[in-house]
């Protein structure tokens, strides 16, 4: 799962227990805090992440890594603003 707290940019990787008890996290980084929309996807098998900024129109294509503790950017482009 991914958390991302807009107001400080503060983005959380973790896991979601069994049963029902909870998350564990396995990793955090800091992001610009004007992020809006989050796309998570698997592809060939591993999680991916679409994000984008409404205000700007910066995209990227972010690839989790296997354990969750991080990430790799794997693309980055420019849309048109305002998307949502």
């Amino acid at each position: 799962m991914l958390k991302y707290k807009s107001t400080t940019g503060l983005a959380s990787f973790e896991l979601v227990l069994g049963g029902g008890q909870g998350t564990q996290v396995l990793g955090t980084e800091t992001w610009a805090t004007s992020w809006t929309t989050f796309s998570p996807y698997v592809l060939s098998g591993q999680a991916h992440i679409l994000i984008y900024m409404t205000g700007s129109g910066v995209v990227k294509v972010l690839k989790l890594q296997p354990n969750g503790s991080g990430k790799d950017t794997i693309w980055t482009g420019a849309w048109t603003a305002g998307w949502s």
